[in-house]
């Protein structure tokens, strides 16, 4: 199977479950909880859905912890993009969630980790945008936000409102960022440097090891 020749050790599957059928027993699922930003008639609200529909209490993601004692959660897909395939979430809003879901899974399962969602890329912009959640956390919370595992999705798309790639994150005030064209998408100088940028980003907020 193709996931026993690349070696691979975790998969997702969107949710909280894995239906992928086939998958070896090596290779460990990652339940990811969606975060997606109410909208109606195209503006944003101030509140957000868990996706797919689950509350958080004994009922609804309750049992679904419990039967993954132990697991990596990913908590939020791409909320920096907004598009409705993605979780389009601003800043502050992605902040308040996170910190649901992170108390409510370490709370029936403390030995779970707890990953951020990984943004599309990194730039400048979503840099900015990664410093509201961090400012907003603290803030609101008093603490440091608390993140077992930093992930992030290293794509080189265009940043531009209502064009092709990644659009600007809601909540941004830019109608710009980096205006990428296809052909940068494998500039392997482009990819190292978002790593680079990304990681400095979190030794200035104690977040390397």
């Amino acid at each position: 199977m193709w996931m026993d020749f690349l070696g691979a050790g975790h998969y997702i599957n969107f949710g909280p479950k894995g239906e992928i059928q086939s998958i070896p027993e090596s290779v460990e699922l990652l339940p990811l909880i969606r975060l997606r930003q109410n909208k109606q008639n195209g503006q944003f609200l101030p509140s957000y859905t868990v996706d797919p529909p689950l509350t958080m209490d004994s009922d609804g993601l309750g049992p679904i912890v419990k039967a993954n004692l132990g697991s990596t959660w990913l908590v939020g897909n791409e909320p920096d993009v907004d598009n409705p395939s993605q979780d389009h979430t601003h800043p502050q809003w992605y902040a308040r969630g996170y910190h649901e879901v992170y108390y409510f899974i370490k709370e029936i399962d403390p030995r779970a980790q707890i990953a951020i969602a990984g943004l599309s890329m990194m730039t400048p912009g979503r840099l900015q945008y990664l410093d509201i959640v961090w400012d907003t956390y603290k803030q609101e919370f008093g603490e440091p936000m608390p993140v077992d595992v930093w992930n992030v999705h290293n794509f080189v798309l265009r940043e531009e409102r209502n064009s092709w790639g990644v659009d600007i994150p809601p909540g941004m005030p830019d109608d710009t960022g980096r205006l990428y064209e296809i052909a940068d998408h494998d500039v392997l100088g482009i990819f190292r440097q978002q790593i680079i940028d990304f990681r400095r980003w979190m030794a200035g907020r104690g977040q390397q090891g």
